[in-house]
């Protein structure tokens, strides 16, 4: 009888292995997921082999991981959206200029290959949107009745949003229509308020 596998215990990641896995998750915008090693990964955050294994048993476990990290800084867009201590203006703006940074540095590329290569994992980007879809809808519905929004379609409302944070990481988009990240950002809230304000 041979001996029964056991299975490795793995690190919990703390501090320093959160931060080389924002470094990955930085190469994965410029380099993608799709025909990319272990070995690639542990060269592009500088660290063995050994070391991506003693934290993570599979490429699957890396991806999901960063892309939680990703996830989290995303949903700070929450705390100035649901600030009462400012006016609904104030609150959307500064929440997409919480959210803005982090959605430019995602990558289509990125996004393509998540899709095709781990989809699992791709399901907590849908889980995100959805989440996101939830604070906005409920963000929309307390203007509307504050008297401060214009009554509207709120499906609408987040859908339009939602089109939106996919455009900021498309860089040929922002390329295209001869836009910084800052520019998008301004031209975004005016058009969505000059309408959605009530005056």
């Amino acid at each position: 009888m041979g001996r029964k596998a056991t299975e490795r215990k793995r690190k919990s990641p703390g501090p320093s292995a959160r931060s080389w896995l924002m470094g990955l998750f930085s190469h994965w915008q410029q380099h993608g997921l799709a025909n990319q090693t272990m070995d690639d990964w542990a060269v592009a955050v500088g660290k063995s082999k050994a070391t991506l294994y003693a934290y993570f048993s599979a490429k699957e476990e890396m991806v999901e991981a960063a892309l939680a990290l990703k996830l989290q800084q995303l949903q700070a867009f929450e705390g100035p959206l649901m600030d009462k201590s400012l006016t609904y203006h104030e609150r959307y703006r500064k929440g997409l200029e919480v959210i803005s940074p982090h959605l430019g540095e995602i990558s289509v590329r990125f996004l393509a290959d998540l899709k095709e290569e781990f989809p699992e994992q791709r399901l907590l980007v849908d889980q995100f949107l959805g989440y996101a879809g939830q604070v906005l809808a409920g963000f929309y519905q307390e203007g509307m009745d504050a008297g401060a929004f214009r009554a509207t379609n709120i499906a609408m409302l987040v859908q339009m949003d939602q089109l939106f944070f996919q455009q900021l990481t498309d860089p040929e988009f922002l390329n295209q229509a001869q836009l910084h990240l800052k520019n998008a950002l301004e031209h975004y809230i005016e058009l969505k308020f000059g309408g959605l304000l009530v005056r």
